[in-house]
């Protein structure tokens, strides 16, 4: 396997998504894009979302974006307080869940797991 060919080949699929995203996006009303449509808080907002559901794992992030989106719906009221709480969250998280919300589930499925063959090994010595 030529692995410089797939990782420029990903690479490229990866802009063209993004390249089709954004001239999407440049066509919904009002048909342009502001300087003021992406600010550091939705960057952030962005980020965290990747983080807390782990990278790699489909559910995690979708449960990370859920989790997220309701965190800055709660706090659009601490507006001036918001790049403070979405910057400690981010420390936090990157702390104490390095593999994100996926990383826990596959942890705990692990776990479930090696209880299960324990359990039978124990069952079949007695």
């Amino acid at each position: 396997i030529n692995v410089v060919k797939h990782k420029l080949l990903a690479f490229v699929i990866s802009a063209l998504y993004a390249g089709a995203a954004g001239g999407l996006f440049a066509h919904m009303p009002p048909g342009y894009i502001h300087h003021n449509n992406f600010t550091i808080i939705e960057m952030v907002t962005l980020l965290m979302m990747i983080v807390l559901g782990g990278i790699g794992h489909i559910w995690g992030g979708i449960i990370g974006a859920i989790v997220v989106t309701v965190i800055y719906d709660q706090t659009l009221e601490f507006y001036f307080y918001q790049p403070l709480l979405f910057g400690l969250s981010m420390v936090l998280i990157v702390m104490f869940m390095p593999r994100g919300i996926g990383g826990l589930i596959d942890r705990y499925l692990v776990t479930r797991k090696f209880i299960a063959i324990q359990e039978e090994k124990a069952d079949a010595a007695s």
